[in-house]
């Protein structure tokens, strides 16, 4: 209880007392603040492009997305995991997977049932609790506490890398985990300019647990830094043609990326003039 009073104050104390720069979460440059919006202080980094915000609940970044996994409810969403695992699978016979930060939805257990050698990782206690429980301790992990042996060939972020705190941390980790020529893919809004405030209804940016709007730009920055190449596409849904389920919009700042080696780079530029758009049609 005291440690969620604090969490409190300090959020409080930094949206009624913001300060006018703030050190990039990715390269430390100074970074004024862009804009205040959903009563929040967003800085934009003049060095790699990134955006984000320090007025987070931290209380409330730990405890997760609980077992409720996603917006749609418990058991809802994940079909954006099982097409990326399918497709990369299929595509560039890639084996080993990891979802990272899956929640509660039933593509873990779907990939397991076809045969997938898929490992999952939360940070919600009681649901890699289950997860272990139910599937042995070596197939559900808490984030950074991976067997130190253990390599992936996929990792699948999605809806996750908005909610990184410390996202060199973040990167430093999945990539130690990484295959040699694996791939790191996933799903999040991209900030595509002018205000922050979109036309959604709730915004992207005003969940206390999104912490940081990437661009391209600022993704690429992140993931040269790693020798990674960046590709990204729009997806079917939500951002083009179907609707979100719960909320019945469009999100058309939604965006699938690829963070890879350069080896893949043919591939992935004769997929994006094929299909700049993804056919991933559900949540």
């Amino acid at each position: 209880m005291l440690k969620q009073l604090k969490s409190i104050i300090h959020t409080i104390t930094l949206r009624l007392f913001p300060s006018k720069t703030a050190p990039c979460l990715i390269c430390k440059h100074d970074s004024p603040i862009k804009e205040t919006a959903y009563h929040r202080t967003f800085y934009e980094c003049p060095n790699c492009s990134l955006i984000f915000t320090l007025d987070y609940d931290i209380y409330t970044i730990q405890k997760g997305m609980g077992m409720e996994g996603s917006w749609t409810g418990p058991g809802g969403g994940g079909f954006r995991e099982y097409w990326l695992a399918a497709f990369l699978s299929k595509e560039l016979e890639l084996k080993s997977i990891l979802l990272f930060g899956t929640g509660n939805t039933i593509t873990f257990r779907r990939l397991k049932e076809e045969g997938y050698n898929v490992a999952g990782c939360d940070i919600t206690p009681e649901l890699v609790e289950s997860r272990k429980k139910e599937f042995g301790d070596d197939s559900f992990f808490y984030p950074h506490m991976m067997p130190q042996d253990r390599r992936f060939d996929i990792i699948i972020c999605v809806e996750v890398f908005e909610h990184f705190v410390e996202p060199r941390q973040s990167f430093n980790y999945l990539t130690s985990i990484l295959s040699d020529n694996g791939i790191i893919c996933g799903t999040t809004n991209f900030y595509l300019g002018g205000s922050i405030v979109d036309s959604n209804n709730p915004g992207y940016m005003s969940h206390i647990r999104h912490i940081i709007y990437w661009s391209k730009e600022s993704l690429k920055n992140i993931a040269k830094q790693y020798n990674l190449e960046t590709s990204c596409f729009e997806m079917i849904s939500p951002g083009s043609v179907i609707p979100d389920e719960k909320f019945g919009q469009l999100w058309p700042n939604k965006r699938v990326f690829f963070l890879h080696k350069a080896i893949y780079n043919d591939f992935f530029s004769k997929l994006f003039l094929k299909n700049p758009i993804l056919p991933i049609d559900k949540p």
